[in-house]
């Protein structure tokens, strides 16, 4: 019978027998009636035993079935492996797949990088990681001071090998212990790419070395340590890329004589103060590409000395403090130039009167550059700004991008009435009216006008449209 079967029986049989001593005060039961409730009461008695096995045996199969259903998803998941289009890749896809998976740059202990766990996943995976060296170029030695003695002792010399002599990429964090130091410079002639503090780099461990394949360099400021004032020129014969974290603190004299500024591509620089910026900026070879980030001025008079001239094709200030800005744009030449971008500024306006957009203009024509590419995002007074889009060195200037502000009718009507000839891109900032930005330029130069898509001579592009 089933439970609740039970229980009615149970219930009408007790119930019905002797209702008058079940729901009322009356007095105890006679013999012949405990004799009846004791036979009811032991009934139900084995109806509860009965009920408990059961219950037993339906919560065992229900535990079998769902075991047997956790065995048909597993068997459901092997077979749907076995027809995965992974296993149809060639080892060539499979391994790019593997290559873009590995971020160098996150924080992560080595052994979760992707090389080491793509090596654990399957036979095919292990063997397609361990027959490129190249997936295995990238170092990073973790914070912790637990971690790195770990790493050096235990994953260190495997992850060398299985290099094979190829370029290395390396990231040590923080400030590097020596047994660091020591292992990195077995392999210095495998540096292609490192990011060091920069005392750690001048340190005497490493002053009598050649790095002949580092193509990359990252230094940053963590603190002060015993240095060598290098004077050597052949340390970074191959050195293309520098980027320079200084955090406020001045430029080594080691790094003036050991960087071959002259052979750099690609310059990024971090919190320097603007002697440094100017000394760095006239040492750059022509072509290449000058980027800085919170420039800030010297608490010093700039030296009376000629303008300092570069060479440099392009040049970028992001959040630079606007005292830096004056500095900078006051006194550099720079007649190469064909992409300037100012992003964004920092600090009180300077109060001599010249507003941000007269320097820029001022800076354009000391240079008497041919600009294509302009990008201006700094906070600027309405008519800094149409004075610098009138500036005849900005005439040659074929992608413009304006922002932080709203372009008033003034202007639009300086973009619209053709100072800018050769202008094919046109981005605006700010929350704007589609319909009146494009009624504005349109007045002035219909044909010309395309909103969004490079259909016309002129592409506009509205990045905070209302």
């Amino acid at each position: 019978m089933e439970n609740g079967t039970h229980e009615t029986i149970a219930n009408r049989s007790i119930l019905d027998t002797y209702p008058e001593l079940l729901f009322s005060a009356a007095g105890p039961p006679s013999d012949a009636q405990a004799v009846v409730l004791m036979a009811e009461i032991e009934r139900a008695e084995k109806e509860i035993s009965s009920a408990i096995a059961e219950a037993a045996r339906l919560k065992d199969a229900l535990n079998k079935l769902a075991q047997h259903r956790a065995n048909l998803k597993a068997l459901i998941r092997l077979h749907k492996g076995v027809l995965s289009g992974l296993r149809r890749l060639p080892e060539e896809i499979l391994l790019e797949i593997f290559q873009r998976t590995f971020t160098p740059l996150e924080n992560l202990h080595p052994p979760c990088n992707a090389p080491w766990l793509v090596s654990q996943v399957c036979r095919r995976w292990r063997a397609v990681a361990l027959a490129s060296p190249r997936l295995w170029r990238h170092f990073v030695f973790p914070t912790g001071k637990a971690a790195r003695p770990l790493f050096v002792a235990n994953n260190f010399p495997a992850q060398v090998e299985r290099v094979r002599g190829g370029p290395v990429s390396i990231r040590v964090e923080g400030k590097p212990p020596r047994e660091i130091l020591t292992s990195l410079l077995q392999i210095s002639s495998q540096w292609e790419n490192i990011s060091l503090d920069i005392s750690s780099f001048l340190s005497p461990q490493l002053s009598d070395h050649v790095f002949s394949a580092l193509t990359t360099l990252c230094l940053f400021h963590q603190g002060s340590g015993p240095t060598t004032d290098v004077s050597r020129t052949d340390v970074l014969p191959a050195l293309e890329q520098l980027v320079l974290s200084l955090y406020n603190h001045g430029l080594p004299r080691g790094l003036r004589s050991l960087i071959p500024w002259s052979q750099l591509r690609d310059c990024h620089l971090s919190d320097l103060d603007s002697l440094d910026f100017l000394w760095i900026a006239a040492r750059l070879p022509q072509d290449a590409n000058l980027v800085v980030d919170a420039g800030y001025d010297k608490d010093e008079s700039l030296p009376s000395t000629s303008p300092p001239t570069s060479l440099i094709r392009s040049l970028t200030l992001n959040q630079c403090y606007r005292s830096f800005l004056a500095d900078v744009l006051d006194v550099l030449s720079v007649p190469a130039l064909d992409t300037f971008f100012l992003r964004g500024s920092r600090g009180a306006f300077i109060k001599d009167g010249v507003g941000l957009g007269a320097r820029v203009a001022r800076f354009l024509d000391r240079s008497a550059c041919t600009l294509t590419h302009l990008e201006f995002t700094a906070d600027v007074e309405e008519h800094d700004l149409v004075h610098l889009l009138k500036s005849p060195h900005v005439r040659s200037v074929i992608d413009l991008k304006i922002g932080h502000m709203w372009p008033t009718p003034p202007v639009l009507a300086a973009l619209a009435e053709g100072p800018l000839p050769n202008l094919r891109r046109l981005t605006l900032g700010g929350f704007l009216d589609e319909s009146l930005v494009m009624e504005a330029l349109a007045r002035h130069n219909r044909p010309r006008i395309s909103s969004s898509l490079p259909l016309g001579d002129l592409q506009v592009i509205l990045t905070g449209l209302r």
